[in-house]
């Protein structure tokens, strides 16, 4: 298979106390964004995305045990296309949008070289998933379902500042 998909997934729910303006609005501006990006590259250089494919799925229900994702992963037909997912979520709502927590093995390690070439200003650690994965923390996003039922690589990326506003009117 020679696709090279990439999804870029955002969930559009957030919690009743909240208006959810980083979790998750702001992301939801980020994909816009980046898809707006996206389409005019292709519009200036039709060959830099021969061969590829970019999709942005919208999902619901994150907050209610990723159920968006899950019903993206077992049952869209272009998912098996999908080489990497870009996630883009909120434990905060300052600072930077920073990578906080990577898959591992298969085509990660080479993904996050690429990401910290390629990127402006390359902002994250992958030390947040050692902590995850410990289950020290009991919450998770949307990546979980894309690795573990999709076996698809990929990226967090959230905002990590003022993590006291996190899930409450103050958002």
């Amino acid at each position: 298979n020679t696709s090279r998909a990439v999804l870029v997934s955002v969930h559009v729910d957030t919690i009743h106390v909240t208006a959810g303006g980083s979790d998750n609005t702001a992301s939801v501006g980020i994909a816009i964004e980046l898809t707006r990006n996206v389409a005019s590259l292709g519009a200036k250089d039709p060959e830099a995305l021969r061969n590829a494919a970019f999709i942005v799925v919208f999902s619901s229900a994150e907050e209610e045990g990723f159920m968006g994702a899950h019903g993206v992963v077992t049952s869209h037909p272009w998912f098996g296309e999908v080489r990497c997912v870009l996630n883009l979520e909120a434990m905060g709502n300052g600072g930077p949008h920073r990578m906080f927590q990577t898959t591992k093995g298969g085509a990660s390690a080479e993904l996050l070289a690429m990401w910290s070439e390629a990127a402006v200003r390359p902002s994250g650690s992958v030390l947040s998933s050692d902590v995850f994965n410990t289950g020290l923390i009991k919450s998770d996003t949307d990546l979980r379902v894309y690795r573990d039922f999709g076996d698809v690589a990929g990226f967090d990326f959230a905002f990590l500042e003022n993590t006291h506003l996190y899930h409450t009117p103050g958002d």
